[in-house]
Order: C-alpha cells, then structure tokens, then sequence
C-alpha cells in the first residue's frame, strides 16, 4: 500500500484527495493544510479518520510516506518539490513545476539521482483521446496545429501560469522541445502566440472571459485533419470523417494520478520524457517573461 501525504487543500487539492480515495492501492497519510478554520473543517466533514499538520517538515521527516502530492501556490512548487526530493519522497505536483528551465533540470537531476519520481500534472495530456492523436502523428512532420481554448474563470493566476501551460505541454509532445515564435496578444485574460518545434508550428488562442467553454486543437498534416477535443478525436480528409477515439467518460485526473501511482508500484520512471517536457514549458514561460 503506497502511504501518500496530500500538501495543499485549496479547490483543486480537495479534487486530487477525492480522486486519491478511489484508488485501492494507496492511502492518504496525512493532509498538509494552511492552518484555515474553513479547510480544517472541511477536512474534519470528509476525511476525519486522517491526520492534518501545518508542518510540511514533518511530512518529510515521517519514513512512512512513499509519496507527496503537492496542490499549493504556484510560486511554491520549485522548493517544495525540491525539499521532497531531498527527503526521498515521490512527487507528484501541480502544473508548472517552475518558470525557468535551469531550475527544472535541477529538480530531475536531483529526483534521477535518487530514482524517485517527478510527475508534473498537466492532465490534458493524459485524456486517451489525446494519447491516441500522439500514437497517430507519431512519424509524421511538418504538422501545424492550432489550439482554441475558451472559457470562463480561474482568474485568480497569470493566464500563461494557469492555462497556457496545458496548451504548452501538448504541443511539445507533438513537436519536440518549444520556442517563441510570436507573442500576438497578451493580457490578464487572453493571450495567442505562436511557437515551434522541431516537427512542426502551434498557434494558441486562450481566453478565459467567454461564457461558453470550447476547447479545441486541431493538427494538420499530408491532407490530413485531426480534431481533438476532451474526450474525442476525429479524422477529417477530402472523403469523409473517421471517429478515431471517443470517451464520454472521461476522468482526465483519474488517469493521470493512476499512471503516477503505477509508476510507483512498477519502480519504472518517466522522467526524461516529463523534464522535455518541464524545460519545453519553463523556456517559453522564461521567452515571455
């Protein structure tokens, strides 16, 4: 049984403890929470049996726990994936992991160097639909996607923290390592840019003020169309469309918390593909300024 300490018990750390609780294999150990009379007694509702702590010291100091899950502030991340890390704990942690590449390949150097794994949550990239584009395009090049995400809130982070990074982390796994191409809008609440990889160019339109949510990346390759959207692919050509994947049941944070924990119960990483994939992110972020 995989003994994890949830770090952070803001609205989307209570998703993750939810989603943790249908897991058979795994076991929350303790709640690290900032001290709030509202948290305490939500913890006190749901997970009264579980014990809380204000100390993440003494998360890292209790040889117990296997794993930390870490749902705070963006800007505490980098350090407290780093002191997890320094106490021989698995880590599994919101997006972004950091804002600039150096700082990334320090956390991989340091998980690597202790075989531990490091798991950034970008969890569009864990939709099977999403998996089954990348297994699609996988030999090919040239490709030109263009990703449209609309939708209303979570303003209370940088759009490029919050959003663009998810639109980021897929396109670096259809085109490779990423660099500014260019910054067409950029305000509190929308932000389009290109950028380019080695197998192609993406351009991304985030706007976080319209009522109406659509979430749309569409891949153009040899008179080809493929259209992703959560939970759903399609294949356009001259002749007709093909539904390549559909998933109307689609838990997107269910898969990516069961991959970090099988990686867990496997001893088998993934990191050298995720640090691509942190440094990709962490270099645009850092082009952006």
């Amino acid at each position: 049984m995989i003994q994890v300490a949830m770090v952070g018990v803001g609205t989307w750390g209570k998703n993750l403890a939810r989603a943790l609780m249908s897991s058979t294999d795994t076991t929350i150990a303790q709640f690290v929470y900032g001290g709030s009379q509202e948290t305490n007694d939500w913890l006190l509702e749901h997970f009264p049996q579980i014990p809380r702590t204000l100390s993440f010291e003494d998360v890292c100091n209790d040889p117990a726990i296997d794993a930390v899950i870490i749902a705070t502030p963006i800007h505490t991340h980098a350090s407290l994936v780093r002191d997890a890390l320094m106490a021989h704990k698995h880590v599994f942690v919101e997006k972004p992991l950091a804002t600039d590449p150096k700082t990334v390949a320090e956390l991989y150097q340091l998980a690597n160097g202790r075989n531990l794994t490091l798991f950034t949550g970008y969890l569009y990239r864990y939709d099977p639909a999403f998996v089954a584009l990348e297994h699609t395009l996988v030999s090919k090049n040239d490709l030109t996607l263009t990703s449209v995400w609309e939708k209303y809130g979570t303003f209370e982070t940088p759009i490029t923290l919050n959003l663009l990074v998810h639109e980021l982390a897929l396109a670096t796994v259809l085109l490779g390592p990423l660099s500014l191409l260019e910054r067409v809008r950029h305000d509190t609440d929308h932000i389009v840019l290109s950028v380019r990889g080695v197998r192609g160019r993406a351009h991304i339109s985030i706007d976080r003020t319209q009522q109406e949510k659509k979430k749309i990346l569409t891949a153009l390759t040899d008179g080809h169309t493929y259209e992703l959207t959560p939970g759903s692919l399609i294949e356009r050509t001259a002749t007709g469309e093909n539904t390549i994947a559909h998933f109307p049941d689609n838990k997107l944070l269910d898969h990516e918390l069961v991959l970090f924990l099988h990686e867990l119960s496997d001893e088998h990483s993934d990191n050298k593909k995720r640090q691509l994939i942190d440094e990709s992110i962490a270099a645009v972020l850092e082009e952006l300024g």
